[in-house]
């Protein structure tokens, strides 16, 4: 992860040379569009990720980061504050076995 920022992208794109990023602190999303131009292009997908801080029971003051497509969220991560260590993920994409 590079700069402070607490959200990351590292995005790769064919046209690239080499992989771009950013980084963003409590909200980071995009909206993703397909087609063949501007003018014929449609809306694909919204990809958000959030940070917020909680009290949790167990662990204390944690920071948990959200991943969501289209206002589902699919990840979920608990980073505890004071030692800055990863206590939590939970996701539901090992659930999910595809598209028909």
């Amino acid at each position: 992860m590079a700069s402070n920022y607490p959200i990351w992208h590292q995005v790769q794109a064919c046209h690239y040379k080499s992989s771009k990023s950013y980084g963003g602190r409590n909200n980071s999303g995009e909206t993703i569009y397909i087609g063949m131009s501007s003018k014929y292009s449609y809306k694909h997908c919204k990809i958000l990720t959030t940070r917020r801080e909680i009290l949790h029971p167990k662990f204390g003051n944690c920071y948990i980061f959200r991943t969501s497509i289209d206002d589902i969220v699919l990840k979920e991560s608990l980073v505890r504050i004071k030692d800055k260590q990863l206590v939590q993920q939970r996701t539901k994409l090992n659930r999910i076995k595809g598209l028909k």
